[in-house]
Formats: C-alpha cells, sequence, structure tokens
C-alpha cells in the first residue's frame, strides 16, 4: 500500500507543478517518510495549509486578519488529518506484515493562538519550533496583500502607522524643510476643500513638530538610526555589515532599543510599519546566545488569489532592497516552502535559534515592537506546543485546543445576527409585538 502523504503530494504537484529550482513535493516527500517522518508531515501541512487558502480566500477583499487566522485554522487541519493519514498507515502496514511499524517521533501537533483584535501597526504572527539541545527556532512573518492581480509581484511597504493621527518626524532640518516647502506648494496647487484639509492638518503638524523641536529628540535620533540600517540594507548591505554599523555608533544601539514612551513607537508618532519589524529583526540578530546571528528570521508574506499564482515571501533585508530598487524576484520564495522551513525541527535555513529558557524573554521584546502578533506552535506533543505559546505570554483563554479534542472551548465571541464582525456587539433590538 503506498503512503497515502505520497498519494496526496502527487495530487499537490498537479496543482502547483514543479519548477526547473523546485523538485516535486512527492520526491521530497518519499524522502522523508523514509528518514524523517516528522518532516513529512510538517511539509505536508504547510503546503496544503497554503494552497487551500490561496484557493478559498485569496480575493483581494480579504484583509490580512482573516488570512492569518484562516492559515492557523488551516495548519490545525493539516496537522490532524496527516497524523490520522499515517497512523492509519502504519496500522495497516502492521496488520498486513506482521511488524512493528515505525514509531519514530513526528513533529506534528498544533497549537496556536486565537487572537480576534483590530491590529493598528500590522498583524503578524509568529512560529515556535523545538529543536534539539533545548533550543527553540522563531519565526516571525508580516502579511501583506496586493492591490490586484496585476500587482501580486510587488510588495507594498509604504504603509504608515497613525498616518491620520500620528506625528510624523523628520530626521534633520533639510528634511524638514523639504517638507514644508512640498506641502506649501500642494496646497496652493490643491483645487478640492477635501484636499486642501488633508494638506493644511500636514502643515499643522510640521508646525508642531518645529515648535516642539527639542521635545522630540530621543525619538528622531531613533528614526535616524533606524534610517541608516534601513539605507544600508537597502544598497545591498548583508545584516553582518549592516550590523557592524551598531558596533561603530554605540548611540545606534542605545535608540534603536528605545521601547515604551521615550520611542517612535508610541501613540504620539506616524512612522512607516517596517521600522517596527526591523527593530524586532536587529533585536533578534544582536540576541546574546543566539545560534543564527545573521540568519534570516523575519519575513514578508504576500497573499495573491490563486488565479494570480502561490502566496509567496521574502526576507525583511530583502525586501528593504527593493525600496530603492524594482522589486527582485530572484528574492522571492514559495511561501509554503519557507513555512515548511519554519515548522521544521531540522531545518536552520529559517528561523532564530534560541535556548528554551530565553523564550520568554524574546518574545516579550518582540511584542513590544509588534503588539498585535499572534502565535502558534508546533511539537512532538499537543502540551509541549501548548507550553511553548503559555511561555510567549499568551493567555490561557487564547490558546485553541487541539482539534482531536471531541469538545473544544469557545475561544472567541461568537458571531450574533446582524452582526458581521463576530465580536458580540450586535445591535441591540426591541422585542417584536406578538402577531395576532
Amino acid at each position: 500500500m503506498q503512503h497515502p502523504l505520497l498519494a496526496l503530494a502527487a495530487a499537490y504537484d498537479q496543482s502547483v507543478p514543479p519548477s526547473s529550482v523546485r523538485p516535486s513535493l512527492k520526491r521530497l516527500m518519499e524522502d522523508w517518510l523514509e528518514s524523517d517522518p516528522g518532516e513529512a508531515i510538517c511539509h505536508y501541512a504547510a503546503h496544503f495549509s497554503v494552497l487551500t487558502q490561496a484557493s478559498q480566500l485569496g480575493e483581494h477583499g480579504i484583509l490580512e486578519e482573516p488570512q492569518t487566522d484562516a492559515l492557523y485554522g488551516l495548519l490545525a487541519s493539516s496537522f490532524w488529518h496527516a497524523r490520522v493519514l499515517d497512523d492509519a498507515y502504519q496500522a495497516f502496514e502492521e496488520a498486513t506484515h506482521g511488524v512493528d511499524a515505525d514509531r519514530s517521533p513526528r513533529a506534528c501537533y498544533w497549537s496556536h493562538q486565537s487572537k480576534h483584535q483590530e491590529a493598528e501597526s500590522g498583524f503578524d504572527f509568529g512560529i515556535i519550533t523545538p529543536c534539539s539541545n533545548h533550543r527553540v527556532k522563531v519565526t516571525l512573518f508580516q502579511a501583506k496583500r496586493p492591490a490586484n492581480d496585476a500587482s501580486s509581484g510587488k510588495l507594498s511597504l509604504g504603509y504608515v502607522v497613525r498616518e491620520a493621527s500620528g506625528l510624523r518626524l523628520h530626521r534633520g532640518p533639510a528634511e524638514w524643510n523639504k517638507a514644508w516647502d512640498t506641502v506649501q506648494k500642494k496646497i496652493s496647487a490643491a483645487k478640492k476643500s477635501e484636499d486642501r484639509s488633508s494638506l493644511r492638518r500636514k502643515k499643522k503638524n510640521l508646525q508642531r513638530e518645529k515648535q516642539w523641536w527639542s521635545a522630540h529628540a530621543g525619538p528622531r535620533m531613533q528614526l535616524c538610526a533606524l534610517a541608516t540600517i534601513r539605507d544600508a540594507l537597502a544598497s545591498g548591505a548583508t545584516v553582518a555589515s549592516a550590523l557592524k554599523l551598531c558596533e561603530d555608533h554605540e548611540e545606534f544601539a542605545e535608540y534603536i532599543a528605545r521601547r515604551g514612551n521615550g520611542s517612535l513607537f508610541n501613540k504620539r508618532y506616524a512612522y512607516e510599519q517596517y521600522y517596527a519589524f526591523l527593530t524586532t529583526a536587529i533585536s533578534g540578530w544582536q540576541w546574546e546566545g543566539s545560534l543564527t546571528h545573521a540568519s534570516s528570521w523575519c519575513y514578508y508574506v504576500q497573499w495573491v488569489n490563486r488565479s494570480a499564482g502561490e502566496p509567496w515571501s521574502i526576507r525583511l533585508e530583502h525586501a528593504l532592497a527593493s525600496l530603492n530598487t524594482k522589486q527582485n524576484e530572484r528574492n522571492q520564495q514559495p511561501f509554503a516552502e519557507v513555512l515548511a522551513a519554519s515548522l521544521s525541527s531540522t531545518d536552520g535555513s529559517v528561523g532564530l535559534m534560541i535556548h528554551e529558557d530565553d523564550l520568554s524573554g524574546l518574545t516579550g521584546l518582540i511584542k513590544s515592537d509588534l503588539p498585535e502578533i499572534v502565535w502558534g506552535a508546533v511539537a512532538e506533543q499537543s502540551e509541549i506546543a501548548r507550553n511553548l505559546l503559555l511561555q510567549c505570554g499568551v493567555p490561557e483563554g487564547e490558546i485553541v485546543p487541539d482539534i482531536s479534542q471531541p469538545c473544544p472551548r469557545s475561544v472567541a465571541p461568537v458571531q450574533q445576527p446582524e452582526n458581521d464582525l463576530g465580536n458580540g456587539k450586535a445591535p441591540r433590538r426591541e422585542p417584536r409585538s406578538p402577531v395576532r
């Protein structure tokens, strides 16, 4: 009897044909089932979850938040039925051939955090995978979506957090003067009243920034330091050489590490979203005791419609390089492959490897930069995956139970009639008069 995962892998290859740089999933699955069944299950779960999501939720009207929730739900389902299929195959082999089945560990239990708040600064998700020698691997993703199928290969990094309400800082007087001249010219040329109103608000913010210039010195220095690192990466610098800027300029490390009220990342300011992601990445690259100082652990994922091809992913540092040049498609990877590598306990090409005792410290730091992040974990036992989420600071009530449990408890408010948000805030209605 053929292992059912091989048949499904062959079906996947029919839907997503292998390329010249990527072998067939079936061939890879054959090797993994022989040498490392846990890898086979992780890759099956990743590839089929992404394929299903792209087929069902790829329309561009679907925002990043439900896309992330859907991915985590699909992973839970995929891991569960992959485990069922594998167990059934092992039982068949035992019954048919009278031999003990291979019972090597299979890293196939998935647990995740359910979150139903609307993200303000981007909806990010992280994956925790336990590895050997008391190490855990952390991989972060930030979800994006294209405006339409025609732009599916272009990653949009221009989103500004709190653009309408926050103060946009400038790195120095020259940059401020340029912004002032630009807004003055646009006000003079504006024909619509709503355009003039928006421009006057920008002018007022510029005046406010100049009036209280010294009061914003700390956040401005943080902006300058991050912009310097961004520019270095955008010019093609490696992570190692970009980090050397922090070593050579002690104030860089001091300002980049700032968090809370004295930093750029609070409700007073507007800033490009990628600055928060870059700050997080630097914190990981510099994490004391990590095994992979310059390894990629922060990725963007581009959700695309099935008709536009595969969802793809790109390293943060490569994405920043696209700010100065046309998007370099050579740096794009199929998201399913990056996701599978992040779920793998043996693949070291993706993720930040740290000691398990450091997990709560690192994830606490991550959440200070990316407060809306949601977590998922994969492990050889469901209890291990659950405990990893607890170490990440996930409240008990937000942990979705394993799908194999017969009566999973509710982890989110039930959607009410006339309430599309599902947040329990349906409009109150007066009781109807009885029909006579």
